[in-house]
């Protein structure tokens, strides 16, 4: 049986339906083939006649005797009939008396059905075969698979179509089919299986199975594949095999893969712009004893260690975000690094017999590659009158200090003398 297939352009590609298929038939093509001898039981108020019934097939149609026939006993001749997907049909005649049978064929390959007379007469039985078995056909063959980039109205494709056929067999038989796509070592990719409700609408022997990697082809809207994709579906690994299984209805599974790919898959993969990624920023300070408490770092106030600083993110909506926190270390000094762009709080943690004498430093912008230092914080001995700080303290807005900003790098100093901010 010749078939007829039309292929899917694999390199320029114009718009293609997603499944393509032969003209409708007039009727379903024979799922099986019947050639062979067969034990049956004729049943005529109900006693069994056996009989002997040996079928010859061609395409659907069948040509054949029975033997020991249907009552009265005489040879039966088969004038004629045909295999049409699981259902046959077989009219006999023995002198001026036919009849005619019908019957579907199981999976198993058995048979039965009905029989009644044509003329003369009104009779009518069932019958059943005992022995033999109807073969199941069809063969399916992988014809195309390729990469592909074009708009199918229903959203580019772009990523990779699988084309079948079968032979003495068509996708209306079908009671399953899908479609497997796999990288190298046998990795699954993605799984097409078909809209089982949209079967019938094949009405033809080629389907073309439809993987989109990186394009926005709407397989919801196109109801005929439901695709399932794996964490890696092709977006950075080429594919190299494609795998289609077809359940007919007579029951034969039907496998066949293509591994000879035309296109490059590179040219599919999804184009990744990389993340912007800002240069390491820091903000960095001192924490020291401000023995002579003007909020001023001088010559002999040593650094604090062990102090807790706190860094915040000031979002858009006016809350504030926690980032990260540090201690001050032995000279008391402190950074942040790797610091993103945005706004930020710069706090310290009080201590229990402290006073903070500096003012809370500004939000600090910051912005790529920049370098903010002098983030001081000065702290003297809590005298006997002055009040214990709290968290009110540690987090008010009073905040004051010089900015200095130069070629990316920025100075930040204290100054509680300043009732403002300078930038310079």
């Amino acid at each position: 049986m010749k078939k007829n297939i039309t292929k899917i352009s694999l390199i320029a590609m114009s718009m293609l339906p997603l499944f393509i298929a032969l003209p409708a038939m007039a009727s379903a093509p024979a799922s099986w083939n019947t050639t062979g001898s067969y034990g049956i039981n004729v049943n005529y108020l109900s006693v069994d006649y056996p009989e002997t019934l040996v079928l010859t097939q061609s395409g659907s149609n069948i040509t054949g005797t029975s033997l020991d026939t249907v009552p009265p006993s005489s040879p039966f001749t088969v004038t004629g009939g045909s295999v049409s997907g699981n259902n046959i049909d077989i009219d006999a005649s023995q002198g001026s008396l036919s009849i005619h049978m019908t019957g579907t064929i199981a999976l198993n390959g058995s048979m039965s059905g009905t029989w009644a007379d044509i003329t003369p007469g009104t009779r009518v039985g069932t019958w059943v075969s005992t022995s033999g078995a109807a073969i199941p056909l069809g063969l399916l063959d992988a014809e195309d698979f390729g990469v592909v980039n074009y708009d199918t109205g229903l959203g580019f494709l772009k990523g990779y179509s699988a084309g079948f056929g079968l032979t003495d067999a068509v996708f209306t038989d079908a009671t399953s089919v899908v479609v497997r796509l796999y990288s190298a070592g046998d990795v699954l990719l993605q799984t097409n299986t078909f809209n089982t409700a949209n079967i019938p609408l094949i009405t033809g022997a080629q389907i073309s199975s439809p993987f989109d990697v990186s394009g926005t082809f709407a397989y919801a809207t196109d109801g005929y594949w439901v695709n399932v994709r794996e964490a890696q579906y092709g977006q950075s690994v080429g594919a190299v095999k494609v795998v289609a299984t077809v359940t007919l209805s007579n029951g034969k599974v039907l496998i066949a893969e293509n591994t000879t790919l035309a296109g490059d898959p590179t040219t599919i993969y999804p184009i990744i712009t990389p993340p912007v990624v800002s240069a390491t920023s820091t903000i960095s300070g001192m924490k020291y004893n401000d023995r002579n408490r003007n909020g001023k770092k001088g010559i002999n106030e040593p650094g604090l260690s062990g102090w807790v600083i706190r860094l915040s993110l000031n979002n858009p909506d006016g809350s504030v975000t926690l980032i990260a926190t540090t201690s001050t270390d032995v000279n008391g000094n402190y950074s942040f690094t790797n610091v993103a762009t945005g706004t930020y709080d710069v706090r310290e943690t009080h201590q229990k017999g402290w006073k903070r004498m500096s003012k809370n430093p500004k939000d600090i912008v910051i912005t790529a590659s920049s370098t903010v230092t002098g983030v001081d914080f000065g702290n003297a001995i809590k005298q006997k009158k002055e009040k214990e700080d709290d968290d009110r303290d540690d987090n008010r807005h009073d905040q004051s200090g010089y900015y200095f900003s130069h070629n990316d790098r920025s100075n930040y100093e204290s100054d509680q003398n300043k009732g403002g901010h300078n930038r310079r």
